[in-house]
């Protein structure tokens, strides 16, 4: 229920001014926050984001928001439903990461390993995979297994 009424409030965003769309969409987000009160706002929280999308020159992702920020990726799940829901009230373009990694193959993950094996001197553990992969450890995983098949692969035994 929470969702759909956010939802259209988003939708609304259209038709009325941005700045009054703006604040109800805030108004209700916090509203329906879950859990104890937090220190900051959502107000904060959205020109933290605008900030950072500033200094990268580009929308953050999760991991980027995460790794070099005060705030986490949680605070904006708790305070706008999603991330996405947070970068377009930010007025920034919504990163659709999620899509993508849902094509991406085996080749794709060979290829990354490939790199982080010349990169790093053999073949990477999971903290190497996490740190330097351009995918989620989890995308590893399904493509190729476990960190022992990875390190069979044949396509390594040639570097």
């Amino acid at each position: 229920m929470i969702n759909k009424e956010f939802r259209q409030k988003v939708s609304l965003k259209n038709d009325i001014s941005s700045e009054t769309a703006e604040k109800a969409i805030v108004e209700f987000a916090s509203l329906s926050k879950r859990g104890p009160r937090r220190k900051h706002n959502s107000d904060e929280l959205l020109t933290h984001l605008k900030e950072i999308a500033s200094r990268l020159g580009y929308t953050p992702s999760c991991k980027e928001i995460y790794e070099k920020e005060k705030y986490t990726y949680n605070m904006y799940i708790t305070c706008f439903g999603s991330l996405h829901n947070a970068q377009k009230l930010a007025a920034l373009k919504p990163r659709n990461n999620y899509n993508s990694i849902k094509n991406v193959t085996r080749e794709n993950c060979v290829e990354d390993i490939k790199r982080m094996y010349v990169e790093l001197g053999g073949p990477p553990n999971w903290a190497q995979l996490k740190k330097y992969g351009k995918y989620p450890f989890g995308i590893y995983y399904s493509r190729l297994g476990g960190l022992k098949k990875i390190k069979k692969l044949p396509e390594l035994k040639m570097l």
